[in-house]
C-alpha cells in the first residue's frame, strides 16, 4: 500500500510504518508543501494512488472519492495497532481508492 501521511500524523507513526519495510510510506510536506489544503492532498492521493492517513476528520466529508486510513487523536491508538490494522487494511482491499476505514475499529 502507498500511504500518503498528512499533517495530522504523528511522526512515530510514520516511522514505524516506514520501519515495517511493506509500504511506501510519504508525508505531505515531502510531497506538496507543508500547508497543503484537505482537497489538494486528496486530489494528489487519487491521481498518485496514494491512501491517505490522517486524524484530520474532514477528509470524511469532502467530495474528493480517495483512499483514508482515518484514527483517532484522542487517545491516539498505539503504534503496533495501527500498523497491524493498516497491514490488514491492505492484505483485504484490492483497490486504494475504495478504503475508507478507521483504524483500528476491529482490524485487528
Amino acid at each position: 500500500m502507498r500511504i500518503l501521511c498528512d499533517q495530522m500524523v504523528k511522526e512515530s507513526f510514520v516511522s514505524a510504518l516506514e520501519a515495517e519495510d511493506r509500504h511506501t510510506v510519504a508525508r505531505v510536506r515531502d510531497l506538496l508543501a507543508p500547508d497543503a489544503d484537505d482537497s489538494t492532498i486528496a486530489t494528489y492521493a487519487v491521481q498518485h494512488d496514494w491512501v491517505i492517513l490522517t486524524a484530520d476528520d474532514d477528509y470524511l466529508s469532502d467530495d474528493v472519492p480517495h483512499g483514508l486510513l482515518f484514527y483517532e487523536d484522542d487517545p491516539a491508538p498505539t503504534l503496533g495497532v495501527v500498523c497491524d490494522a493498516v497491514r490488514e487494511i491492505d492484505r483485504v482491499y484490492d483497490d486504494p481508492d475504495a478504503i475508507v476505514e478507521w483504524v483500528p475499529d476491529g482490524w485487528i
